[in-house]
Parts: structure tokens; sequence; C-alpha cells
């Protein structure tokens, strides 16, 4: 059995690594589409393209990655059943499942570099992406407007959330501050000299117990602020996405304790972990469909990936809109996709293995 198994890893390896070049080719093509608009009207050279198309490669291959080895093991299996290979192993005794398992193991190790890329790899690139793009959109005069920034002082067990900030203009709005038990709250303020200018919020202290003790309103507040303004952009630039695992549990955590909405945040917590595993699910389905109608020609193989890979797509934009929109829990609004990949190919490796 390894070298059935060396055998059946390697008539993956060449489909596999097609599909990464072919898929990745078409998502870079996308997103010179997407912002088409501001290489033409900011006169953008080459050297700015590149650059692009480098930061958005780690976020788009980990996206390429399952459906690069759904497309893989729906060529190989179709291929060793077109050829009866896997007719002569079946009756060899060697069950479907015993066959699947190593294809199995490479969607673990696949999911597992796609989670390191994920969590190390892409926050950065993100972050470096958003950057060069909103560099590019200032030349062009468009308003600059970041939502949900959140940043620490490192100095103190401080938070800053801002729903909506204009750098243009320092105006901000839906502002929280944290520190201890103490919790500053404010519809709008501004930038001064030393910290912000507040105006209709409230000022509340709370107890041990997690209950506020004391409320006080206030109409205008000049709270100083331990981070300097470009601080405060260059940790609160980053969006969920441009995060790592880590520090979107810790800014969770500390909204949370703010009383602030972290439901979105929270989905966006649990697609860290359900987009790299969506390889193994994915493989669930791709393994035994092939075995099954791969004797009908690539060509199905091929149909079967792409109407597979829409489905998915379709299901995790439906379970994250009903998730962030506290339809469903962030948990089954991150993996709901993953759920149903999964029942649907553990039937199907029931049903073929019969």
């Amino acid at each position: 059995m390894p070298l059935v198994d060396r055998y059946l890893l390697r008539e993956l390896t060449r489909p596999f690594l097609t599909a990464v070049c072919g898929v990745l080719v078409m998502l870079l093509v996308n997103v010179l589409y997407s912002l088409a608009t501001i290489i033409v009207q900011s006169h953008v050279g080459l050297p700015v393209v590149l650059r692009l198309l480098l930061y958005s490669l780690p976020a788009q291959a980990v996206i390429t990655f399952p459906m690069a080895y759904l497309f893989a093991a729906l060529l190989a299996f179709g291929r060793l059943g077109r050829d009866g290979e896997l007719t002569a192993l079946r009756a060899m005794g060697v069950s479907f499942r015993r066959l699947a398992a190593p294809v199995l193991v490479g969607a673990v190790a696949i999911s597992a570099a796609s989670f390191f890329i994920n969590d190390v790899v892409v926050p950065a690139a993100n972050h470096a992406f958003v950057r060069e793009v909103t560099q590019e959109a200032f030349r062009m005069g468009q308003p600059l407007f970041k939502e949900h920034v959140v940043a620490k002082d490192p100095h103190a067990a401080r938070y800053y959330f801002i729903g909506l900030i204009d750098r243009r203009t320092d105006r901000m709005t839906g502002i929280y501050a944290w520190e201890h038990a103490r919790l500053v709250t404010a519809r709008e303020g501004e930038w001064t000299g030393r910290g912000w200018h507040l105006r209709d919020g409230v000022v509340s202290h709370y107890g041990p117990d997690g209950l506020a003790k004391t409320e006080e309103g206030f109409r205008e507040l000049d709270l100083p602020v331990g981070l300097d303004r470009e601080a405060i952009y260059a940790q609160g630039d980053r969006g969920p996405r441009e995060m790592s695992s880590s520090e979107l549990a810790e800014a969770i955590a500390a909204l949370k304790s703010a009383g602030g909405d972290t439901r979105e945040l929270s989905v966006e917590y649990q697609m860290k972990f359900a987009i790299p595993l969506s390889t193994f699910f994915a493989t669930l389905m791709g393994a035994p469909l092939g075995a099954r109608f791969g004797r009908l020609g690539g060509f199905v193989g091929a149909a079967w990936a792409i109407a597979l890979v829409m489905l998915y797509q379709v299901l995790m934009q439906v379970a994250h809109a009903l998730g962030v929109n506290a339809w469903v829990d962030p948990i089954t609004g991150a993996w709901l996709q993953n759920y149903v990949f999964g029942i649907l190919g553990l039937g199907l490796l029931w049903w073929v293995d019969r």
C-alpha cells in the first residue's frame, strides 16, 4: 500500500500544479480588472502594478489551493477509473476509503500550508496592498474613509475603537476609548494637538462584576490619547483581513469588553480557519465523484470541479452575510459551506465504497 499511496499522490501532483497556475492567472487578471480605474486615471507605472500583483498573490493562493486540489482529485480518480486501475485495486480487496486516505492526508497538508500563509503572510501582504491602493486613490482625489479602526496603546492597557474616520480631515464618528474599568464613548470627535476633542458622549465606570457603577454624560470632552496620529493610523489602518488570528482575537476581546458589536470581526476570525480547511472538505467531495463519474471522460471532472467551486463560493458568501447580520452565530456563518461539503462528502465516500 505505501507504493500505491505514492502512486496516487503522483497522479495528483501534475493536475494540481497545472490548476494552481491556471487559477492564479485568472484571479490575478480579475485583480487587474478591479483596479483598472485607478491604474488608468492615476497613470500607474509598471513597478506599481507588479507590486500590487505581488501583494495580492498570497491571498489569491489561499483561495486557489482548494479549487486546484479539488480539480486534481477529480481528474486523478477519473483517470484511474477509466483505465481500470481502481477496479483492479478493489478486486484485490482494497476499499475505496483506503484508496482515498493518502489524498485526504495530502489535503490536510495543503490545508496546514494554507493556514500558515493565511495567518502569517496574507495579513502583511493585504496591508501593503491596501496602503498602495490608498496612496493611488489619494492621488485621484477620492475620499479616504476607514471603517472599524482598532488600535492599542503599547504602553498601557488602553484600546481605541473608531467606527468611521476620514483621514483627510481627522474627523471621527462612533468612538470608544477603553482603559481598565473606564469607558468613554462619543458620537463624534477630531484630533487636537495633544489628543481628541469629543462631543456628545458618556463616561462610564465599571465594577469588578462588569456592571456600570456610574455614568456621566458630556457635551464636549478633551481626551488625552497615548498614541500620536501616525501611530493610530498605522495600527488602525488594518482591517480584519490584514490581521493575524491572534491579533484579531485580541481585538475582539477588547471590543467586547468595551460593549461594542463584535459580530463581523468574529465571523472574520472564524474564516481564518474555515478557508484553509476548505481543501480537506472539498476533497471529500472530489475523490468519490471522480471515481464514480470519471469513466465518462476528463471533461466531466472539469465540469464537476467548476460546479463545486461555484457552489462553495455561493454557500460561503451567503453564510458570511447571515453571520454578519446575526441570522446565524459567527461559527456557522464561517463554517456552513464546510459543514455542507463535509456531510455530502462522507455520504459519497460511503456510497462509492459500497
